[in-house]
């Protein structure tokens, strides 16, 4: 054997070696990496004005807007497709207007459908006249005096709703169907019963003080009556179909009663809201508001930097209009020369432009401040206290003058019959009702006709002497005017027990009541006539001493 044989043997070939196939490389697994959040798409700059087709700036010939769509308005734009002008033809002259006046000149054109008229006064009252006699026929057939409440008190603009009758009325025969007369009457009964129920026990036993008892002064209704309504108020509109106003009126309950906010309930209101996105649950969430496109400013990034706040503007929208109200002027007030847009606020408060739009106009007139204004009714109280404030109390008046009889017990502070203070003269009939009036329970001696007759002329300036029993008053008067002086009078009758009857008719004949028509601390006749009552019995007591 050869030595080139030996090596062969001891050495494989190359060509007997195998080969491994190609691999690809592939790194090792590792932790997944946190994705990268996906930048918005910047709008294109605001400019000072849009560019027509042929590269000039644009300008609307109707509004001379530079914008064909406002920035402040468009919608999201896909691309960098730009919006054309539109043309219109005015008295035969074409014109390139933006789109808000192209749209408005396309509505224009088209044809509308003229709406029915109202309803007027005349037609409400005759509806309400049917329904009078519809309920006094229902009164007359069963016997009840609840069918009064049978009847549709709802008036549309244009037509009435009248579903109680056309519930009662048998469609096939026209004739009132009595059972279902009979069921709407069982629901009154049963509502009147648990009306009157509280929603605590009373036990007659116990004796109370007088006075505000039990929770909202013993007017709040028992769980029963509460479960009775919510019950048989879905029944009678889904089955009955019945409108809200109807079932108040045969349920005897009120929308306060309904959505008012409680402090002695666990659940706030007796009924939850279904309309509305918030309660269609609508919303967006608060962190997918900024993939919302809104306004060139993207007041909706604002939830990236800021999610609890507009969490908790969403929640405060949703307990009441009041506090609705407050959420929008917070969210329009001005950063700098810009505010939120109507579409984030509606993004996050679920309301609509027509509520945003009128607190924004409040705001803004009121130089930015939040908080609503007063409303009228409790206006008017406020003023009508401060009025009341700057007069002389009637209570501490009657108080300082009161009459003691002679057997010591208190007076009697009752007060007599108001008259007008516009009116010109005295009523006679208010007069013989002031007659009645006396502390002591007898009658008054003093002759009312006469006051009653010199108060009715009234054509010039006149003097008059008028008896009451032993006072005489010399009276000067002026038409349309006051009685004046109120504390000085008083005064001036109520004099010491000890005087004469002598010296009682000099000071009466010296007393001159003037009309002053700038002073109303007195507007009735009374408080004049119960002084002359009680110096008539001051009088008889020292003549009954003597």
């Amino acid at each position: 054997m050869s030595a080139t044989e030996d090596n062969s043997q001891q050495t494989p070939r190359c060509s007997q070696r195998k080969k491994k196939m190609k691999e690809r490389f592939s790194p090792p697994p590792q932790p997944k990496s946190k994705p990268r959040k996906r930048l918005l798409k910047q709008p294109r700059p605001i400019q000072s004005y849009d560019l027509t087709p042929d590269g000039r700036p644009f300008s609307c010939q109707k509004c001379l807007s530079p914008y064909i769509i406002h920035p402040a308005r468009h919608t999201k734009r896909s691309g960098n497709k730009r919006m054309k002008p539109r043309y219109i033809t005015v008295d035969d002259d074409r014109l390139m207007v933006c789109n808000a006046c192209g749209l408005a000149a396309s509505r224009a054109n088209r044809p509308v459908e003229p709406k029915p008229p109202k309803a007027s006064e005349e037609e409400k009252q005759n509806y309400f006249q049917e329904s009078l006699q519809f309920t006094q026929l229902l009164l007359q057939l069963t016997g009840d005096a609840n069918a009064e409440r049978l009847n549709c008190p709802n008036f549309l603009s244009r037509n009435p709703c009248d579903c109680v009758r056309r519930f009662i009325i048998d469609a096939e025969s026209g004739v009132p169907s009595l059972e279902r007369t009979q069921t709407l009457l069982g629901l009154i009964t049963d509502a009147k019963g648990l009306s009157s129920e509280k929603c605590y026990k009373h036990d007659p036993s116990i004796e109370k003080k007088p006075g505000r008892i039990g929770i909202g002064n013993g007017q709040k209704r028992s769980a029963q009556y509460s479960q009775f309504v919510l019950k048989t108020r879905e029944h009678l509109r889904n089955e009955f179909s019945l409108c809200e106003k109807a079932v108040q009126r045969i349920l005897g309950y009120s929308n306060n009663f309904l959505h008012k906010r409680l402090k002695t309930e666990q659940d706030n209101r007796r009924v939850t809201r279904v309309k509305g996105k918030a309660a269609l649950g609508s919303l967006l969430p608060i962190a997918e508001l900024p993939n919302e496109y809104c306004c060139q400013q993207q007041c909706t990034l604002m939830a990236w930097d800021y999610p609890v706040l507009l969490e908790q503007w969403r929640q405060r929208a949703q307990q009441s209009q009041a506090e609705a109200r407050l959420v929008i002027a917070e969210m329009k007030i001005p950063a700098g020369l810009r505010t939120n847009c109507y579409t984030f606020v509606s993004l996050v408060t679920g309301l609509s432009s027509g509520p945003i739009s009128k607190v924004s106009a409040k705001v803004k007139a009121a130089g930015g401040d939040r908080e609503p204004g007063q409303h009228g009714r409790r206006a008017f109280w406020h003023n009508y206290a401060q009025a009341a404030a700057m007069e002389p109390d009637d209570d501490d008046c009657r108080e300082r003058h009161r009459f003691n009889s002679a057997d010591g017990s208190a007076a009697c502070n009752e007060s007599l019959p108001a008259v007008d203070s516009n009116s010109e003269f005295m009523n006679h009939e208010d007069l013989m009702n002031a007659q009645s009036y006396d502390p002591t329970g007898q009658t008054a001696d003093f002759n009312a006709t006469s006051v009653a007759e010199s108060f009715k002329k009234s054509d010039d300036l006149h003097c008059d002497i008028v008896e009451l029993g032993s006072v005489k008053l010399l009276q000067e008067t002026t038409p349309g005017d006051l009685l004046s002086q109120h504390e000085q009078l008083m005064d001036t009758i109520f004099v010491e027990p000890s005087l004469d009857q002598a010296s009682l008719d000099q000071q009466a004949e010296l007393l001159v009541v003037n009309m002053d028509n700038g002073n109303s601390q007195l507007n009735t006749f009374g408080n004049i006539l119960k002084g002359f009552q009680e110096v008539s019995k001051r009088n008889e007591a020292i003549n009954n001493i003597e």
